[in-house]
């Protein structure tokens, strides 16, 4: 139904219209990969955290010591002393880029573990993974290229 005085929009005006958003799509384009690019970097670093935490408890609950060893750049692994430890891949472009203590951490039944920094990277910036000596795992930032 037309209300008396009213037009529709042209062919063209649409056409001005999908350009325009288009030019500002493109534009956006850049910023929303680095976005994405720092949220799959923390969200790498928070796995790796969860991986520690659930090792650790594990490890008091389980009255045996766990491990969780870097494997190489994109994988870490975790595992009980003397069972089979199960691999997890890093997301996307993030890779390891550091780790101290030979690249892993042995939680004790009493909670402790050995201190271990992992520092974990992208395009978009570090982020570090630290575990102190009373197992006790916190995600920190870490420097930007």
């Amino acid at each position: 139904m037309m209300v008396e005085g009213t037009r529709g929009v042209t062919l063209l005006e649409l056409l001005v219209l999908l350009g325009l958003l288009a030019v500002l799509a493109g534009a956006a384009a850049p910023y929303v990969a680095t976005m994405m690019g720092g949220l799959e970097l923390r969200s790498a670093a928070l796995r790796v955290a969860g991986a520690l935490t659930s090792a650790r408890y594990a490890s008091l609950a389980d009255g045996r010591p766990w491990w969780v060893r870097v494997v190489d750049e994109t994988t870490f692994e975790v595992g009980a002393e003397g069972a089979d430890f199960a691999r997890t891949r890093l997301p996307g472009r993030v890779r390891f880029l550091a780790a101290t203590s030979g690249g892993h951490v042995r939680f004790r039944p009493t909670g402790w573990a050995e201190n271990a920094t992992f520092t974990l990277g992208s395009d978009e910036g570090q982020r570090r993974v630290v575990v102190n000596q009373r197992g006790r795992v916190s995600v920190r930032a870490g420097a930007t290229p």
